[in-house]
C-alpha cells in the first residue's frame, strides 16, 4: 500500500534519514571489526585468566565472536552461513550474570 502525501517525508529528510542509518551501519561495522579482531586473538585459557569459567557461558561468548566475524565477512562481500540463530546469540550474551 502507498503511503500517502501526509506520511511522506520531503526530499530532504528522507535522504538524512537514510544517509544517517547508513553511517549507523558503517560505524557499527566498523566498530564490530575491530572487537573481531580482538576477539580472534583470544583462547579460552584467556577467559580462564579472567575468572569466566562457565562452560554454558564460554560457549556463548565463543558463538558471539562466531556471529561477529559473521557479520564482518558479509561485510567484506564474504558468503556467510550462520550455524546459530543471530537473535538467540545475542540474548544469550545480554542475560549473562556478572555475578
Amino acid at each position: 500500500m502507498a503511503l500517502t502525501e501526509l506520511q511522506l517525508p520531503n526530499k530532504a529528510d528522507f535522504y538524512n534519514n537514510m544517509q544517517g542509518v547508513a553511517g549507523e551501519i558503517s560505524s557499527a561495522l566498523h566498530r564490530w571489526g575491530l572487537v573481531a579482531s580482538f576477539v580472534n586473538r583470544m583462547e579460552t585459557s584467556d577467559l580462564s585468566v579472567m575468572g569466566i569459567t562457565n562452560e554454558t557461558v564460554v560457549n556463548d561468548l565463543i558463538d558471539l565472536k562466531n556471529l561477529i566475524n559473521n557479520f564482518v565477512s558479509l561485510w567484506q562481500n564474504q558468503p556467510v552461513t550462520p550455524t546459530k540463530d543471530p537473535q538467540s546469540i545475542v540474548n544469550a550474551i545480554r542475560k549473562i550474570n556478572h555475578g
